[in-house]
């Protein structure tokens, strides 16, 4: 998977996730998830379990903690799908 599709689901998964993205007409690479995006931790909530959900990943919180754009979400993403990390996968 490029990082170009990882980017383009992630961006699906902030829309789905968070309604209040639904007017906003550009979610940029470099795009702050708080100040440009204004998202709290109640959307970083829904967000996180929408990203393992889309992935098959299960996130961890320290790592999660450290994002602060969109573009750090989407190379947490790449790293962990490019580089076998997936180790920890969600149960269904």
């Amino acid at each position: 998977m490029t990082t170009h599709e990882i980017f383009e689901r992630v961006k699906g998964v902030f829309r789905m996730e968070c309604p209040k993205l639904t007017g906003v007409v550009d979610i940029g690479y470099e795009s702050r998830l708080q100040a440009d995006l204004g998202l709290d931790s109640a959307d970083a909530i829904a967000i996180i379990a929408g990203l393992e959900d889309e992935f098959g990943l299960r996130l961890e919180e320290e790592d999660v903690a450290l994002v602060e754009t969109v573009g750090d979400v989407v190379e947490y993403m790449a790293a962990r799908v490019s580089n076998g990390r997936e180790a920890t996968e969600v149960a269904h």
